[in-house]
């Protein structure tokens, strides 16, 4: 079917559509005719029928390649809940024994209810400094907000003139 409904159609009915798209006409690269569109699949410059052609050819020079790839097992991403699971390692590492949980449940239930996210306000993973998952580090704060912020500044953070950060980075990187 060409269109959705014959009221979406601006030739009226499908039947006139249908002998509208009959006279356009297309030509193809590799067997050098002009077809009818319809001979065409959508954004391609050769026929249905060359198309069908080219890949008998190709999967009759590619055969050992094309069983190889069947038999490969299937890469997969890594789950949202290893992910997830590798995230809460990484704060319980940086959770000293003296936190308030209470309280640090209570940052995260706010932030769920205001539909925002928790940011640590002296950031967890940077290469100079290393905060705490405590109670007085967080802070609610947007989406976007925290999306900018990242961990690229912090309160009191040294001025860019006293520490030079690009061989800090590279220290960090090497790692």
């Amino acid at each position: 079917m060409l269109f959705r409904s014959v009221s979406q159609s601006r030739y009226g009915t499908i039947e006139t559509a249908k002998q509208e798209w009959a006279d356009w006409e297309k030509f193809c690269k590799k067997c050098q005719q002009t077809k009818e569109i319809t001979a065409f699949y959508k954004n391609r410059y050769t026929c249905k029928i060359c198309d069908s052609i080219a890949d008998k050819i190709y999967r009759e020079l590619h055969k050992e390649r094309l069983a190889a790839k069947k038999k490969r097992p299937k890469q997969t991403k890594p789950k949202q809940n290893e992910v997830f699971l590798a995230a809460t390692r990484k704060l319980k590492n940086v959770t000293p024994i003296w936190a308030n949980k209470k309280y640090i449940s209570l940052f995260y239930e706010l932030a769920k209810e205001e539909n925002a996210e928790i940011d640590h306000i002296v950031p967890i993973n940077h290469p100079l400094v290393c905060g705490l998952h405590v109670e007085y580090n967080l802070q609610v704060v947007t989406r976007e907000y925290n999306q900018y912020k990242s961990n690229r500044f912090w309160p009191n953070m040294p001025k860019y003139d006293d520490i030079d950060y690009e061989s800090m980075y590279e220290r960090y990187s090497q790692r």
